[in-house]
């Protein structure tokens, strides 16, 4: 009962601190994306580009920060 109650709760706080917890920000991405694609017509690798490759400062700012391995 110890071993799950310890896996219970500190699983979710190593998710989240470890590069693997960056997996559960991919819907961010998702979404993001579309409101690029949507507002500009951005490609997928235009954006990925501009967001991860480019050092970039515009008015959504806060939402890039949001995003995976960011």
């Amino acid at each position: 009962m110890l071993k799950f109650a310890t896996i219970l709760l500190l699983g979710p706080m190593l998710m989240l601190q470890t590069p693997a917890g960056q997996l559960l920000k991919i819907p961010n991405l998702i979404a993001h994306f579309v409101k690029h694609q949507q507002e500009v017509g951005t490609s997928l690798p235009g954006f990925l580009q501009e967001h991860y490759t480019i050092p970039h400062q515009d008015d959504d700012a806060a939402e890039d920060q949001q995003l995976p391995f960011k």
